[in-house]
Order: structure tokens, then sequence, then C-alpha cells
């Protein structure tokens, strides 16, 4: 369900921005929105991570809490360098 929502988001926009808090849709109470938000249950961290042919366009973004409210850390670079050796 969250993949078709995440989908809805990317479907033709020239350039998603993650980092938009407007776009990470929160849905409180149920479990439609791609962050979870409940008394009992709940979204505590979120990672993408993107893997392309081409190493140096691979993308590593975390939020270390809820992301409606966390910003995502970009470690992009980290990810990277630990795909040179390879």
């Amino acid at each position: 369900m969250r993949k078709g929502i995440l989908r809805h988001f990317l479907q033709g926009a020239e350039e998603f921005d993650i980092f938009d808090k407007q776009k990470r849709g929160t849905n409180e109470g149920d479990r439609s929105g791609i962050c979870l938000t409940g008394s009992k249950w709940g979204t505590v961290s979120s990672t993408i991570l993107g893997l392309t042919e081409d190493s140096t366009e691979a993308f590593y973004w975390h939020a270390p809490g809820p992301p409606a409210d966390t910003p995502y850390d970009d470690y992009s670079e980290m990810l990277r360098e630990l795909l040179k050796a390879f």
C-alpha cells in the first residue's frame, strides 16, 4: 500500500524532493501514509536507498526518527565510497 502512495507522489513529477516535509505523507490513525502514526504503532525511522548502474549516482538517505518530524540525513557520499570497492 505505501509503495503505491509513494509511486503516486512520484508519477509525473520532474523531481521529487524527499527532504520536503509536505510530500512525506502522514495519515494519523490508519496505515495508508508514507509515515505511519498511531498510539500503538508507527514509523520510527526511514531509509531510502537507490542503487544505480552508475555507482556515482547511488543515494542513501536516512531519517533516524519518524520522517514526518525528522529530517533525512544524506549519506550518499559514504555509500558511493563503499561502492567503489566493488
